[in-house]
């Protein structure tokens, strides 16, 4: 493949450097539309506002801990526009699990399903499809024509070749709705509130591990002296990893 040096610019008789990724607004811009530099930014951040959770605020319960993660934690600026069928998603979620499963203080090994539950909050992949529709019906609810065409025309001719029909596509696929649905704003955000909530088969199993989780605490108390706290914590961790 033939390659070219980069042309010369400058602003009076400075040289204008050309970089491969640039940091702007507090997202990771890259030359090739690749989003995982920006994703792994996002990563390192919530990783670290976490942390500063379980740091600053580690005599309080656990339950005050994530109700101070889903406040100040669950930003996500930007993440409207990533390619959500992207590598790099997962990734982020992971981390999320991670860091879920520290606040809370139960086995590394938790299932992944029960932490929506536990957090009453969506899985962080559903987040992201939520915001993502807001933001889609918000450009075809614009006053401004290009807007609206841009988006429009890549959920309708676009598709697997634009970004923004890609992630319609997957959301169709994922919340068993149709692109005209999508389009006629039919298929609205909270419904994919209520279709997590139609697919989780565990929450006798949350209810329980709730209780658990705040006896061990100290929010609740146990009426019966025969169990003690290392009990607990045992009936903790085999249904966290039943």
């Amino acid at each position: 493949m033939l390659s070219f040096p980069n042309p010369s610019f400058y602003i009076g008789s400075q040289l204008i450097e050309f970089v491969d990724k640039w940091p702007h607004l507090g997202h990771i811009i890259s030359n090739d539309c690749d989003d995982m530099d920006d994703m792994l930014s996002t990563k390192s951040s919530l990783i670290g506002q976490v942390n500063k959770v379980l740091f600053n605020f580690r005599t309080v319960s656990c339950s005050t801990k994530i109700k101070l993660v889903k406040a100040y934690c669950t930003s996500f600026y930007g993440t409207e526009i990533w390619d959500l069928s992207h590598v790099g998603i997962e990734v982020i979620c992971i981390a999320w699990r991670k860091g879920i499963r520290r606040l809370w203080q139960i086995p590394n090994t938790t299932h992944s399903a029960l932490l929506p539950g536990l957090c009453n909050i969506l899985p962080l992949i559903d987040m992201f499809y939520q915001r993502m529709l807001n933001f889609v019906y918000k450009c075809l609810l614009s006053e401004s024509l290009l807007v609206n065409f841009v988006v429009r025309h890549g959920i309708l001719h676009g598709q697997t070749d634009s970004i923004v029909g890609r992630n319609i596509l997957h959301c169709c696929e994922r919340y068993h709705t149709n692109i005209d649905n999508i389009i006629n704003m039919v298929f609205q955000p909270q419904n994919i509130t209520k279709h997590c909530a139609a697919t989780v088969d565990d929450s006798i199993v949350v209810g329980q591990l709730t209780e658990l989780l705040q006896c061990r605490d100290g929010v609740y108390c146990l009426s019966d002296d025969h169990f003690i706290k290392s009990d607990i914590t045992s009936m903790i961790d085999y249904l966290c990893t039943c």
